[in-house]
């Protein structure tokens, strides 16, 4: 409700007030139901297996982020 830009309908104080009150109450109605469901499972105690790093494939050569030594000397820098 606070993201939606509602607009009410009556164009009298009376109604206005009528209309507020019925967004109110449905509100609290709806916050209410929500906290008598239960809404989550239950978490589990124990895993069936146990948990592991997937590894990510992929065709290209790593990359250590460092040139290596022949390509820093073909291009003319010196490694230090």
């Amino acid at each position: 409700m606070l993201e939606r830009q509602e607009a009410l309908c009556s164009k009298k104080p009376e109604g206005v007030r009528q209309e507020i009150w019925g967004i109110l109450l449905a509100y609290n109605l709806v916050r209410k139901q929500m906290m008598q469901l239960p809404i989550l499972p239950e978490r589990r105690s124990e895993r069936r297996y146990k948990r592991h790093v997937k590894i990510k494939m992929s065709g290209y050569k790593r990359n250590s982020g460092r040139p290596t030594p022949k390509t820093a000397e073909s291009k003319g820098k010196v490694l230090i």
